[in-house]
């Protein structure tokens, strides 16, 4: 099933009530297991394939809110 990931924050932050910070140490041993899992692409590109129904199953796009 492809994926979109939403991130909120990349930091270390000491008190995090909503738990929208992901560290960077985590963030970075999360790159490491989706780019051995899954087909990485840009948004527009993963639109694109989703819209041309040509999106591949393992398809992961990360995006950022607010960041």
């Amino acid at each position: 099933m492809p994926l979109i990931l939403m991130y909120r924050r990349i930091a270390d932050e000491r008190v995090d009530h909503c738990y929208l910070a992901v560290s960077p140490a985590r963030f970075k041993d999360q790159l490491h297991v989706l780019r051995r899992t899954r087909h990485p692409l840009p948004l527009t590109d993963f639109i694109r394939d989703l819209v041309a129904r040509t999106l591949r199953p393992d398809a992961l796009a990360l995006t950022f809110n607010d960041g």
